[in-house]
């Protein structure tokens, strides 16, 4: 626009400029309405409202429009009200001109136009005043963008950013880009008008000046999901390029943005997040790029990229592995920030997630030991699930490895994730009382210490249902123990906590029969060993074996079995329960059968048990079948499996028979079962280890299994030295520890007298074989 000259302008030129509206009222009162439409004798040739929109001049605007002005017209130079307010900035006037709603004036298409402009400062003025009215809040304005997208903002910044513009000009309309791309049409548009390809061009140029808007524009369109997989092809190589290298003055300027766009675009497509994986060097550049974060920001942002990337994704975590991405997290862990720790805990679990090569790598790098520190040092909620969550991704599906895990949080840490609000820490809790219970080490005590039955029996009052199942389970566990030895205390803190009550209403009025059948479990595992609870469950009118042999039936195998399991502890050593399962219908063959030939060792071992204590009352096989196939089968597990929880099971299905009934043990001891548990104790895992002790104990009070105990301990002294470590190790009961002590003194006693027999033998043949070969002494020892 040519510099305002005031040269051929009228008295109502002045006035409107001057904002005099008396004068413009006067005038036009004694000239009539047409003077509103007089145009300056200058090159301009502009009227009164064009003069008084230039001032900025909003009451005398209002005045000329009521009086009739034309809104339209433009001037010489193609500028009417809108391109004159937009090049000085009238916001407020613009937005007059909206509120007038005159189909004649197409405020958003005006606007837009402008960007078709050779002069830069006039699309910089636009893209200022279309800027502020995307971005404002006010009613008046807030539905602009839809107006801008549908007058064709997107296209004219499109053709703006492929000009040869400065810097500075193209920096704004990115800015005004960025604003708009919330709405799904811009994008869309965008997308669909080769505006990515625009948006990579100007990456490659790797401008300082262009680049942190250019990281926060591709922000925007990796939140759109279509964008991820339809249009983004080429920027991953742009994004590359862009953050290889880093040489900017301001680089969180670039880094911030870089880190989130990946994270976002990592997080919308796992087609995409398999993409980054493949492109070359970007998660080697990524991981390097640690050493340019200084800022607490940037290695919250940078950690939550890698986790993006990374989360399920196993080749993804696999080759952050191979780039020691580890290290970094173990220094961010040492951090003195809270927030780069907890970011780099949450990292750390992404990379985890569903893989057991990770899990293995990340658990033997030591980052344990700091991550259980920052868990000790807070209290918080948030803080704790996150820490928890994540020592649980490490500890995997392996139960040795969550029995480490579950160990390191500890037990009363474990029951007071139990009485929090967070249903995140209550199945934590649980989960990892249940894995601990279920070793060979004896923590029951721990857990009655620490109140844990009655907060699990609170637990089952829980709305989520994953959270009361856990706690179900969890209870049987601190019930009942390897070789279904009872903890009389944690039994009768359940029973004195109402839980027995809860647990019959769970069995026989929840909608889920997996939660059904735990509960009869865990009723079973209360009362087993413990009188008092068993004749509180008998004389409750809510309890019968009705519900638990209905769900032998049911279509879902892992229910049918876990029934069975119920009734054999119910019926175990317990005469008066098995009359009472035959009185409610009893049980079949065909209950174990299908069990017994599963592909699945666990279930054989399962069925085996169950076959054995509930032999008596099975009506169509005779009792010492029953017996004899269930101990063969145990064995045939023992001897076949190559699953240390299966033989686990195995040896601890072994320890609890070997204290049934009369002529159990001695069947097992006839078909050599000691040497198969003492084999067991140089296994590399605890559990079998364990497990394979206690059994030991108890055929250790059959005669025959005794001496065959101590034979082996003879062949081989380490067994002892194994069976008496587990004992000290393991805190188990009382008679466990005379028994090891009677059996260590007879082992003790025998190889003394071994040893003398042997000496006196010696002797003896010595002199025998002297008289005989008159006075030369020979040696023979037998």
């Amino acid at each position: 626009m040519d510099t305002l000259s005031d040269h051929g302008w009228s008295p109502i030129h002045y006035a409107a400029y001057k904002n005099h509206v008396s004068q413009v009222e006067r005038i036009v009162e004694s000239t009539g309405p047409e003077i509103l439409e007089t145009l300056t004798e200058d090159s301009l040739q502009n009227t009164p409202l064009l003069l008084a929109a230039l001032g900025g001049r909003e009451q005398m605007v209002t005045l000329l429009v009521n009086l009739g002005a034309d809104v339209t017209f433009v001037n010489q130079q193609e500028n009417g009200v809108i391109e004159i307010c937009a090049r000085y900035g009238h916001l407020n006037l613009i937005k007059y001109f909206v509120n007038l709603d005159n189909p004649r004036l197409n405020v958003w298409k005006r606007l837009v136009a402008i960007l078709e402009s050779d002069v830069e400062n006039d699309i910089l003025c636009a893209c200022d005043i279309i800027f502020k009215m995307t971005t404002r809040a006010d009613d008046v304005l807030s539905y602009s963008m839809d107006h801008f997208v549908d007058g064709g903002l997107v296209l004219g910044l499109i053709g703006m950013l492929n000009k040869n513009l400065a810097d500075d000009v193209k920096k704004s309309a990115l800015n005004v880009l960025k604003s708009i791309l919330s709405n799904n049409l811009a994008k869309r548009q965008l997308m669909e008008n080769k505006g990515t390809e625009v948006l990579v061009s100007l990456l490659l140029k790797k401008s300082s000046n262009l680049l942190p808007v250019l990281m926060e524009t591709v922000c925007e369109l990796a939140s759109e999901k279509d964008f991820t997989e339809s249009y983004s092809v080429n920027i991953l190589p742009a994004l590359v390029k862009v953050i290889s290298n880093i040489t900017y003055e301001n680089k969180d300027s670039v880094l911030l943005p870089a880190f989130k766009a990946i994270g976002l675009l990592a997080r919308s497509s796992a087609v995409y997040q398999e993409a980054i994986g493949k492109q070359a060097g970007l998660i080697s550049v990524l991981v390097q790029l640690y050493k340019e974060c200084q800022s607490e920001t940037l290695l919250v942002s940078w950690s939550a990229a890698v986790g993006a990337v990374a989360g399920e994704n196993p080749p993804n975590q696999n080759a952050f592995i191979n780039e020691n991405i580890v290290f970094y997290l173990h220094e961010m862990l040492r951090s003195r920030y809270k927030d780069v720790k907890l970011s780099a805990v949450k990292t750390l679990s992404r990379l985890a997630d569903g893989n057991g090569q990770a899990q293995k790598t990340i658990i033997e790098s030591n980052v344990v030991t700091p991550i259980m520190q920052l868990l000790k040092r807070n209290q918080s909620q948030h803080t704790q699930e996150v820490i928890v969550e994540t020592m649980w991704v490490l500890a995997g599906v392996d139960s040795e490895t969550q029995r480490t895990i579950a160990a390191r949080i500890g037990v009363s840490l474990l029951v007071e994730f139990l009485a929090s609000p967070s249903s995140k820490l209550n199945l934590i809790g649980t989960r990892g009382l249940s894995v601990l219970l279920q070793g060979p080490y004896d923590l029951r005590g721990a857990v009655a210490s620490s109140n844990g039955a009655h907060h699990l029996v609170q637990l089952l009052r829980s709305n989520r249902e994953d959270v009361v199942l856990s706690a179900v389970q969890a209870l049987r566990h601190i019930c009942l123990g390897v070789g279904y030895i009872p903890h009389n205390k944690n039994q009768t803190m359940v029973a004195v906590s109402r839980g027995l009550k809860l647990l019959i209403a769970l069995m026989t009025q929840s909608q889920s029969e997996c939660i059904q059948v735990e509960a009869a479990l865990a009723i079973a595992a209360s009362v087993q060993g413990h009188p008092r609870n068993l004749n509180i469950v008998c004389k409750n009118a809510g309890f019968s074996y009705s519900p638990i042999l209905q769900l032998l039936a049911s279509p879902n195998e892992e229910v049918r079995l876990l029934a069975g399991e119920a009734l054999a502890t119910f019926a175990f050593n317990s005469s008066s329960q098995q009359k009472a399962i035959t009185h409610c219908g009893g049980v079949q063959w065909c209950n174990f059968a299908p069990f017994l030939e599963s592909a699945n060792a666990s279930y054989r071992a399962h069925a085996a048990f169950q076959l054995v204590v509930l032999a008596k009352i099975i009506p169509d096989k005779d009792p010492s079948y029953s017996s004899a196939t269930g101990i063969q089968t145990l064995v045939g597990v023992l001897e076949s499996s190559g699953s240390n929880n299966t033989i686990a099971l195995a040896a601890d299905c072994v320890a609890r028979l070997s204290h049934s009934r009369t002529g159990v043990s001695e069947a097992m001891v006839s078909i050599d079962v000691v040497n198969l548990l003492c084999q067991l104790l140089s296994s590399a895992s605890d559990q079998v280890q364990g497990s394979a002790a206690i059994a030991l104990n108890f055929l250790s009070f059959n005669h025959v299994g005794e001496r065959q105990l101590l034979k082996r301990l003879r062949e081989d002294p380490h067994l002892m030295k194994a069976l008496m470590y587990y004992n000290k190790k393991q805190k188990w009961p009382t008679h466990f520890l005379q028994r090891w002590t009677h059996i260590r003194e007879l082992n003790l006693t025998l190889n003394r007298n071994r040893k003398k027999f042997l000496q006196s033998s010696a002797a003896y043949t010595m002199t025998k074989s002297k008289n005989r070969s008159g006075g030369q002494t020979a040696a023979f020892y037998t």
